[in-house]
């Protein structure tokens, strides 16, 4: 069964400004830090801009991972210190086209050397480098910005595409599974038919018109659910395709080393670092999830 709970922890101090200082003074020297403050519209994790006293050093992102959805956050981090540093030397060797920017967070470590930093109610902390002069799309605002996605997601697939898989471990198991994902709402629905019958049964002891009603009602509470419940079975046996297609993973990477070097010429960053994880190509291109920071001009 597949089951993640997307809502923020509860089992925490909140954003009290004190502890923010306090956490965030494990990856800088807290007499460096002039204030800490909410950052972005992330709906998973607590997300905070750390400001510097000094103009000279470079502001931080602090983030509080939920470890409601990410029950293995050392996995993410380690994950995450093997993907940037991979893709920070592949940049290094082969720059992104002239005129593009690119650039991937880098972890900054605590200060007792780990990738993040554990506080007394158990919250899970980490820090990376933050990215200035950019700007972030949580929806998609023309053509322009949709050539910008598939620029990234093809740029980062390339960078990626000699990293092996096996280096990585999978920090949502189960996600992204379709065949999972249908089996689960197949007990559901079997239990909702189960539960369906029974109150037939009631009320057809009760009342014949009262039964006749309720079958006027075609199973489902609205039109929205009957159309869903026919969506899913009319695609049902589908449903494989992508576990099927594993072995062509080869092939869809290639495709995409193509496609970027036709994509448009603006400024792009993907951006997406709880799932850097073994995943499917096909699977990444259908993953709302991606973000796309687009460098401000001028």
């Amino acid at each position: 069964m597949v089951k993640r709970i997307m809502a923020k922890d509860t089992k925490t101090r909140g954003n009290d400004p004190d502890h923010l200082i306090s956490v965030a003074g494990r990856f800088k020297s807290q007499r460096e830090i002039a204030r800490v403050r909410e950052y972005g519209s992330g709906n998973v994790n607590d997300t905070f801009l750390v400001v510097m006293n000094s103009g000279d050093d470079e502001p931080f992102i602090l983030q509080r991972i939920n470890t409601r959805v990410f029950h293995r956050p050392e996995l993410v981090m380690r994950n995450m210190r093997i993907v940037t540093e991979h893709v920070h030397e592949r940049l290094r060797r082969t720059p992104v086209g002239e005129g593009r920017r690119w650039e991937i967070p880098r972890v900054l470590p605590a200060d007792d050397g780990r990738d993040y930093w554990v506080d007394s109610d158990e919250s899970f902390w980490r820090a990376i480098s933050f990215i200035g002069n950019s700007r972030s799309f949580d929806t998609i605002n023309g053509i322009g910005h949709a050539g910008e996605v598939g620029y990234a997601l093809g740029t980062f697939h390339n960078l990626v595409s000699d990293l092996p898989a096996g280096n990585l471990g999978d920090t949502l198991e189960g996600f992204h599974v379709t065949p999972l994902y249908l089996s689960h709402y197949d007990e559901v629905m079997a239990k909702f038919r189960k539960n369906l019958e029974s109150r037939e049964s009631i009320e057809s002891r009760n009342s014949l018109k009262s039964r006749n009603s309720f079958k006027s009602q075609k199973n489902y509470d609205s039109p929205e659910e009957e159309y869903c419940s026919g969506f899913i079975d009319a695609r049902r046996d589908s449903g494989h395709v992508l576990e099927d297609a594993k072995h062509r993973r080869a092939r869809a990477e290639a495709g995409f080393q193509r496609f970027i070097d036709i994509a448009g010429r603006r400024d792009a960053l993907l951006h997406n670092r709880e799932r850097l994880a073994p995943q499917r190509v096909l699977q990444a291109i259908g993953d709302k999830s991606q973000r796309v920071l687009v460098h401000k001009r001028g």
